[in-house]
């Protein structure tokens, strides 16, 4: 694959309307943050047209800066591209795509694109097109209707070519149809392609059986590393590379399902069931990068109960973890990661995040090969049945890259199991035993299974005639009875209650009725095996249950100092340097207003900044690098130098959430810090590198996905900056702060619980602090 430069694009909610509005805060974006190559608008652009019959909806008269858009009063500050919203065009509007079309549309585009005034192209209803700096996009226009869906699925014809007076005709029927959805299935890029073939003209042969013993399953792994190494070759490309990549797919609405499998907290209680049936079909095809949709508004047909006016009104910000699109073909797995980003509406009252800007490098100029699969990825939530062989078909008819009809064929939602509501599977599960046998049969073993009892190869360890016999654990008593017990008289029962009889070193014996043990005597009411007790495991933290989450209601907002496009700066509970007036006589660690202390927090959720795709981990370290530079101008006013350390942990960890902490300290109080950080990370085990260019080489890459990959410590003192890559090794998330504490004598406040302060206290130490820092900030 050739390299390709990324590419900068923004992608907004629908303005209905709000044309002034819209670019002026776009050209605003556009000078601070751009400049972007492209902005792409969900939804309408124009106010929806009221429900009205046909004569009195054209009527209607566009808004004064409707009408001046289009006249070429208003100045579009970047190419923009908006396709069909939830509703018919006005007259006007179809008038202006008439005049403006051109004999030639945009080049690789399968939808009439015309371009209504400079930089304003209009797309049509549904289509694929590429821009001239090669992203290739995908979109879906119209509302969701389910009655006009039945409709076109009870009057439809069989699919003829997309000619440009259907494309028109498509225009005038507000609702999603058959048409719009057939015209993007049978679009190449929806499509999945044979395996390549060889040069003798075969296909790549399919993977073995799936072994059935330890032994098996070496043999084979043995062989297929022996048939790698003698082959020297690389590997045949991925089917999918030989299809047109979707770099963005962006509908009106949710597709069915988006948020099954997803730990992500809801932005609405009836979240769970928006969503389109058509769209879910389109985006499980186009196996997008990233998603970008629209949660339900006023302009919807079909009610959802218990969703509220406001909630219509504002729209919703959601990003659902990443999913995995996997595509199997003659045993071999093919992968690609959809990222699902809902938009609330543009220019909220609620401020709700109407907007997203993104930095990509096109798919088709990268290959498949080096994805990434995201720590937080899931499985996909669209059901695709797969056959033996792996070809992936709809239940009971052709195959999922057929094309035309038979590719609109799959869109029929009951051809798989409904995960929400799924009763019991009809064949019985295969279970797994004490000997490891998953088939479930009583016939013979496979070769080279072993009876772990008896050492037999002739039935499995579950069959086995001697499992029977007891072999309770050893305890001390038992020991002791064991070297004492003779026969006749002499014989010693072992007695246990009904509760749990602690054994000895932390093994239990479950609870059961009183029973006798005799040696000789079947020990009738023991487990066959000791109760251990479980280590509890370390779950991960989820956006739901983030404190540094701004979706998660219990996130304290009122420590927050300021928002930015990527980040926010907030105080933290519990500042290392005491904010408020000290005792007489002491000496003040910091003069900063509001003490100083501040967290810089992206906004997405992750440990680390590795764990991010370079396209968001470029803009996050931009803007953790301007807040930095901004908090060192505003400490200096108070003669005070910044102390900055950052923890990127993923593995292993209940640390759900990357931040970068930041404090002031007297010039005066810095000297020595440096040497102590290093000396007591070398005494744990953990060197520093200090190479500048090693550093920012780290960081310019992204984690492979192994363990511990993704794990590092940084620390940055007045633009000194050391790293350490924790590679899975077991570090002191608190050491930083514990250091610099006892470094400033102050050992009592290295537990921020020590700390904490009133709320009425944290607020007034934040409008402080947001005081002294936003002129800094404005200056960026």
């Amino acid at each position: 694959m050739s390299s390709a430069s990324p590419v900068k694009i923004l992608t907004v909610g629908p303005p209905a309307g709000r044309i002034r509005d819209l670019f002026s805060k776009v050209a605003a974006i556009q000078s601070k943050h751009g400049p972007f190559s492209a902005l792409f608008i969900l939804g309408d652009l124009f106010k929806p047209l009221l429900p009205h019959p046909q004569d009195q909806q054209d009527l209607q008269s566009l808004s004064e800066e409707e009408s001046q858009l289009l006249g070429g009063e208003i100045q579009v500050p970047l190419p923009t591209y908006f396709y069909q919203g939830t509703s018919k065009l006005h007259t006007d509007v179809l008038q202006s795509i008439r005049v403006s079309s051109s004999p030639n549309p945009l080049t690789s585009s399968d939808s009439f694109s015309h371009e209504i005034v400079p930089n304003l192209h209009f797309l049509g209803k549904s289509g694929v097109f590429e821009t001239k700096e090669g992203l290739r996009v995908a979109f879906l226009g119209g509302k969701w209707d389910a009655a006009g869906w039945a409709s076109c699925l009870e009057t439809k014809g069989e699919p003829g070519p997309a000619t440009r007076a259907s494309e028109e005709e498509e225009l005038s029927v507000p609702h999603i149809t058959t048409h719009s959805v057939e015209k993007l299935l049978g679009h190449p890029s929806f499509q999945i392609p044979d395996l390549v073939v060889d040069s003798k003209g075969s296909a790549p042969p399919s993977k073995p059986g799936q072994p059935q013993t330890l032994a098996q399953a070496r043999a084979q792994a043995a062989a297929e590393a022996a048939e790698n190494s003698n082959e020297g070759t690389k590997a045949p490309p991925s089917i999918l590379e030989t299809r047109p990549p979707i770099d963005l797919l962006l509908t009106n609405y949710w597709p069915s399902g988006v948020s099954l499998f997803s730990n992500a907290s809801l932005p609405d209680e009836t979240a769970r069931i928006w969503g389109c049936p058509p769209v879910a079909t389109i985006a499980k095809a186009a196996m997008p990068r990233y998603h970008f949709s629209l949660a339900p508004g006023k302009e919807d047909p079909t009610p959802i109960v218990g969703l509220t006016d406001e909630v219509k009104e504002v729209g919703n910000f959601w990003e659902r973890e990443p999913y995995v699109n996997e595509v199997q073909r003659q045993g071999r797995s093919f992968q690609t990661v959809t990222r699902f980003v809902s938009l609330a509406r543009f220019g909220n009252p609620k401020k709700a995040r109407w907007f997203l800007a993104l930095n990509l490098v096109p798919a088709s100029s990268t290959s498949s090969s080096q994805m990434v699969k995201p720590a937080n990825s899931t499985m996909s939530p669209y059901f695709t049945p797969t056959l033996q062989g792996g070809e992936t078909r709809k239940r009971g008819g052709a195959s999922a890259d057929a094309k035309g009809a038979q590719a609109n064929e799959d869109m029929d939602l009951d051809s798989g199991p409904n995960f929400r509501w799924q009763g019991q599977p009809t064949k019985a599960k295969k279970r797994r035993t004490n000997g490891g046998d998953v088939s479930g049969s009583d016939g013979p073993p496979p070769e080279g299974y072993v009876c772990r009892i008896c050492q037999s190869t002739e039935h499995y360890i579950r069959l086995c005639p001697q499992k029977s016999q007891p072999h309770p654990p050893p305890s001390s008593s038992t020991v002791a009875a064991d070297r004492s017990i003779g026969s006749g008289s002499n014989a010693t029962e072992l007695r246990t209650k009904g509760e749990g009889e602690t054994i000895g070193g932390g093994w239990k014996r479950s609870a059961g009725p009183e029973t006798t043990t005799t040696l000789g005597i079947t020990f009738e009411g023991l487990p066959n095996k000791p109760i251990m007790p479980k280590r509890p495991s370390k779950v991960p933290v989820g956006p739901e249950d983030c404190w540094f989450c701004l979706s998660n209601p219990k996130c304290s907002k009122h420590l927050i100092v300021a928002i930015g496009e990527e980040c926010y700066i907030a105080l933290p509970k519990g500042q290392l340097p005491p904010p408020g007036p000290l005792a007489e006589g002491e000496e003040r660690l910091t003069n900063v207003p509001g003490g100083g202390h501040v967290l810089i927090v992206p906004m997405s959720h992750s440990g680390s900044i590795k764990s991010f795709e370079p396209e968001l981990a470029g803009p996050i370290r931009s803007e953790t690098e301007k807040y930095l530079e901004a908090l060192g101008r505003t400490y200096s006013k108070f003669d005070s130098v910044a102390v900055s350390w950052e923890l990127g942990k993923t593995s292993n960890t209940r640390v759900g959430h990357l931040q970068t902490q930041v404090i002031p300290l007297r010039k005066g109080m810095v000297s020595g810090l440096l040497e102590r950080l290093r000396k007591g990370a070398e005494e744990n085990g953990h060197p520093f590198e200090e190479d500048e260019g090693e550093i920012e080489r780290y960081f310019q890459t992204k984690s492979g996905g192994g363990q511990g990959e993704g794990d590092y410590f940084l620390t940055n003192l007045d633009g000194k900056r050391m790293l350490i890559r924790l590679k899975g090794k077991r570090f002191n998330m608190q050491f930083a702060r514990q250091t610099i504490a006892d470094h400033l004598g102050i050992p009592e406040r290295s537990d921020w619980k020590a700390c904490a302060r009133t709320e009425e206290e944290e607020k007034e130490e934040t409008s402080a602090f947001r005081g002294i820092l936003e002129g800094e900030l404005d200056e960026d």
